[in-house]
């Protein structure tokens, strides 16, 4: 229809240009027609870019704005009922539980360490300030056996390692050589705990005769005494 339209208005304009030419005197009317043909034209070229601009206004960077704001749904926050929040609340519990225990440990720990350490701090022991007090504690964790008394055995043999013979401070024969305090109480600790401390205990009597201490009796007083006074 358009096209149409544009085809008369040419033949027209051409038809009125001719009788233009012949008359001059209807110059002035010519010009008011080509004008008016001007403005005809500019509002049919403003009439299809609107069409088209409608026709893409659904359209952002090529997406449809209709998909993107389904997406936009599809991204909002999910919604948290009662039991999710209950359910976060009982985990949020459990982790400052979990880590409460983990401080707990970690002060009980120290302090049974620093007992240890200071103790063997008055004896003047090489083996003071060291990670042998955490191996000692460390086992009594794990197989709750009395590190006071691993001590008391080490008085007696040793005099808290400075008198030891190859590291070894519990005067345990076993004709090992260790290169150094570590290796060796970390090989004989739980040998002593498993055949000496477990079965007697306290019993230092018992003890001291199991253990092969040639003045017993002694060993036995002294070995209670060092335990008592940790």
């Amino acid at each position: 229809m358009k096209r149409v339209f544009r085809r008369l208005l040419t033949k027209k304009v051409k038809k009125i240009t001719r009788a233009a030419i012949r008359r001059p005197a209807f110059t002035f009317k010519i010009s008011i027609i080509f004008f008016g043909a001007a403005l005809i034209f500019v509002a049919l070229a403003a009439n299809n870019t609107t069409e088209a601009e409608t026709s893409n206004s659904s359209k952002i960077f090529g997406i449809s704005t209709t998909d993107s704001f389904s997406e936009f749904k599809e991204l909002n926050a999910p919604t948290f009922t009662t039991q999710s929040i209950a359910i976060a609340e009982q985990r949020k519990q459990a982790e400052i539980a979990r880590v409460a225990a983990i401080k707990k440990a970690q002060e009980e720990k120290m302090k049974h360490v620093n007992k240890i350490n200071s103790f063997l701090t008055k004896k003047r022991s090489p083996v003071a300030n060291t990670k042998i007090a955490d191996m000692l504690y460390d086992n009594y964790k794990s197989t709750g056996t009395d590190y006071r008394i691993l001590l008391a055995i080490m008085g007696v043999e040793s005099g808290f390692c400075n008198a030891s013979f190859s590291y070894n401070c519990f005067g345990y024969l076993n004709g090992a050589r260790y290169p150094n305090y570590e290796a060796a109480f970390k090989d004989l600790i739980p040998k002593i705990s498993n055949q000496y401390v477990k079965p007697y205990g306290t019993d230092f009597e018992a003890l001291a005769k199991a253990y092969g201490m040639v003045n017993w009796q002694a060993g036995a007083a002294n070995m209670r005494g060092y335990y008592d006074s940790i």
